[in-house]
């Protein structure tokens, strides 16, 4: 592993890895790092895959997912999200993670960007606008349990404001989408 390029002169020296755990969803490694001060340092990094997550608007409307997620047990209110497959573009795979989840094609998709979701990885996580759906077929993976769910724009916002959507990048996507909407508003 190479260390990422930085823009600034503060640099940590990778000294060795050591890989703790690996799955087909995470890797976990020891780096053995010496700080800019010649300190010495275990950093315990992970890796997991990019993934997207997708603003799905159907006539003015956010088409939105529950999710049972089974560390928590619960059902979470979520857009549209998956990790990207090897060698697949973001766009791509935003778009085959709505038909998977909602079962709904787009015929315009916009990126509204990307960020890091985790301190300790260098994973992306990849924001976009889907609009001009049209009706097809949900395909979820096997493992998902998935509740579709269309809501107005302003009570999706309810929602997002009063706590009730707790999943991160949901939270990041719709604010995203919102800044993004003032913006072009103004246009």
């Amino acid at each position: 592993m190479r260390n990422p390029p930085s823009k600034h002169q503060v640099k940590w020296v990778l000294n060795s890895s050591i890989e703790q755990y690996c799955s087909p969803y995470v890797r976990v490694f020891d780096d053995a790092l010496t700080l800019p001060a010649n300190k010495r340092i275990i950093f315990t990094r992970i890796e997991l895959k990019d993934f997207v997550a997708v603003v799905p608007i159907l006539k003015s409307k956010i088409v939105m997912v529950e999710v049972y997620r089974y560390p928590i047990n619960e059902w979470s209110l979520e857009v549209p999200c998956g990790h990207i497959n090897d060698n697949e573009p973001a766009e791509k795979c935003a778009l085959r993670e709505l038909q998977e989840e909602t079962g709904y094609l787009a015929r315009k998709i916009t990126n509204l960007g990307w960020y890091y979701p985790q301190t300790r990885s260098a994973q992306k996580s990849y924001i976009f606008l889907a609009e001009d759906l049209v009706k097809d077929k949900p395909n979820p993976d096997k493992t998902e349990q998935i509740r579709i769910r269309i809501f107005a724009t302003k009570k999706a916002y309810t929602k997002l404001e009063s706590g009730r959507i707790t999943h991160a990048p949901t939270i990041i996507a719709l604010y995203k989408f919102m800044k993004y909407r003032l913006s072009s508003c103004k246009t």
